[in-house]
């Protein structure tokens, strides 16, 4: 491995420390997509918290504040009273 490379690397961690960190809550009920997802926010220095089903994601939308939230609108899986709500804490 280059010095260059070390480097990089070195600046591009310093970076994700200064950046603040976002917190999301997804809610998904496939654990291979929550670890896809998880990974992805995580490289952007995100923290995730996961829901696997509606009702988990209204609890926890009730008693933390997110940044961001992703899920589905299927009704069954309370996604349109998820949108609702956060939309009422900001």
């Amino acid at each position: 491995m280059s010095d260059t490379h070390v480097l990089s690397e070195r600046a591009v961690e310093a970076e994700r420390v200064k950046t603040p960190k976002a917190r999301v809550l997804v809610m998904e009920d496939e654990p291979p997509v929550v670890y896809v997802i998880n990974e992805a926010l995580g490289k952007l220095g995100c923290t995730v918290d996961a829901a696997s089903n509606g009702e988990e994601a209204l609890r926890m939308v009730g008693e933390n504040i997110y940044d961001g939230v992703m899920h589905s609108l299927i009704p069954q899986d309370y996604g349109i009273e998820l949108s609702k709500s956060v939309g009422i804490q900001r």
